[in-house]
């Protein structure tokens, strides 16, 4: 399909002079985006402002697409800029071709792409429109020698006659496109009043983040790592909770995304870093016998921005920790998000005698290069797939025993997140799983609970 691009053009009378054609030049420069050879941000928002003008007169209905790449920043960190400068291009060349005529698409810099879609008046339309932007995406791309796929993130905006100025549409969908990436990858989400009250929610909630870290508001629970051979408790995970003032305990997933995008995450998981070994610490002491031991998430922030090998090696002599019993849990996409930086540090964590541990494996989009790469220790398999096993389905055992399989080639132990019942248990056990986690076992606890556990020698908690 032949690709289609606005290209300013400009009658010059034959009388133009050498400056009235530099001036031109200037203005067709600043107007499409050089990149991509699409309309710019100023253009596309001259454009937008149009198109609300004609609207108030009742001539026009439009709908604006926030498109956002999902995982864009992993090929200029592994591949370069070059490529990453072609991805653009070519994602640019479809979205124009996937558009009818009349619909404006715009770069908007960095990863971010824009669609004006004039005269779009139904859900069945919107959804026609998405789905387009969705394949022309989505199909394999051919960059020097390197085959990749992308998927994309895609917040709507629906002009409904309340919007006043391009910034207002522009505040809109950004919240819309942000909903859509959290809810995972080629995801949609249409804006609604709700997503702009949950927006100011989580901007009070920003100011009491920082307030936490100061007032020392977190606290850890712990759910029990159980040997399926023995049924025994062999450690614990360390899961984060706020006691916010007036709220009560808040759940990460309600408050991690807010830390995340404001640059708190980092202090946050140097606080359960800190915490977790002096916790461990102390358990070592006391129930020497029971060998425990401690599993911490850390985020991407923490391996690309923090000294967190430094930190880690003055926890362990501080609390005379054997480095082996510290099991650090990093997600698929933590590795993705930057890989030459992941390289460095975890080849120095595993110098430092640390385990590593792959979280959530099979929930991301590059599983098993990841495990060839980066030296991990621990495999937690998703929950998503343990739900699947008492579904009947062949495929989701087939599925769960080559990764238990190809963990066991590698030398790694294996642990099955989210395990809920018996017959999930049984199955996992026999495919030769090591360790399980989940509701059948115990809800994550805090502090004390877990003391009344270890002492009162329980093989399981309950």
């Amino acid at each position: 399909m032949s690709s289609r691009f606005y290209v300013s053009i400009t009658p010059r009378p034959a009388s133009m002079n050498s400056e009235q054609r530099e001036q031109n030049a200037m203005r067709d420069l600043h107007s499409h985006e050089s990149l991509t050879g699409l309309p710019a941000k100023s253009e596309f928002l001259s454009d937008l402002e149009s198109a609300l003008n004609m609207a108030a007169q009742g001539r026009a209905s439009f709908i604006v697409l926030f498109i956002n790449l999902d995982g864009f920043r992993s090929v200029n960190e592994s591949l370069g800029y070059e490529i990453g400068d072609q991805l653009l291009y070519e994602v640019g060349h479809r979205l124009r071709s996937a558009m009818r005529p009349q619909d404006i698409v715009a770069h908007f810099g960095a990863d971010e792409f824009m669609v004006l879609a004039h005269n779009v008046s139904s859900l069945q339309g919107i959804d026609s429109i998405i789905q387009r932007v969705q394949r022309s995406i989505s199909s394999p791309y051919s960059l020097g020698d390197e085959l990749l796929t992308f998927s994309a993130s895609t917040g709507v905006v629906i002009n409904s006659g309340n919007y006043n100025a391009p910034d207002e549409i522009i505040r809109d969908g950004s919240i819309a496109v942000h909903q859509a990436k959290t809810l995972g990858k080629a995801r949609h989400q249409i804006f609604d009043i709700s997503m702009y009250q949950q927006a100011m929610l989580q901007l009070g909630m920003e100011g009491d983040l920082r307030r936490a870290i100061e007032e020392d508001e977190f606290v850890l629970h712990y759910q029990p790592f159980i040997s399926l051979e023995t049924q025994e408790i062999v450690g614990f995970e360390a899961l984060i909770r706020w006691d916010r003032p007036g709220y009560g305990i808040v759940m990460p997933q309600d408050f991690i995304s807010v830390a995340e995008k404001n640059g708190l995450i980092v202090p946050i998981g140097n606080w359960v870093l800190r915490q977790g070994c002096k916790q461990l610490g102390e358990w070592s002491r006391q129930y020497p016998e029971k060998n425990l031991h401690l599993g911490i998430n850390v985020a991407s922030p923490q391996i690309s921005q923090s000294d967190v090998v430094g930190e880690l090696t003055k926890l362990l002599h501080k609390h005379q920790l054997d480095a082996q019993k510290i099991e650090l849990e990093i997600t698929e996409s933590g590795i993705i998000d930057n890989p030459v930086a992941a390289s460095d540090v975890m080849n120095a964590l595993k110098q430092l005698g640390v385990q590593l541990s792959i979280d959530d494996f099979g929930a991301g989009y590059s599983s098993l290069s990841q495990l060839y790469r980066f030296a991990f220790d621990i495999l937690k398999i998703d929950r998503l797939f343990i739900s699947q096993l008492c579904d009947h389905y062949d495929s989701s055992i087939v599925f769960v025993e080559a990764i238990i399989q190809l963990a066991k080639n590698l030398g790694m132990r294996v642990v099955a997140e989210g395990i809920e019942n018996e017959e999930q248990f049984r199955k996992l056990n026999e495919m030769g799983c090591d360790i399980g986690q989940g509701y059948l076992f115990s809800k994550p606890m805090p502090h004390d609970e877990v003391v009344k556990l270890l002492e009162s020698n329980q093989c399981v908690a309950t």
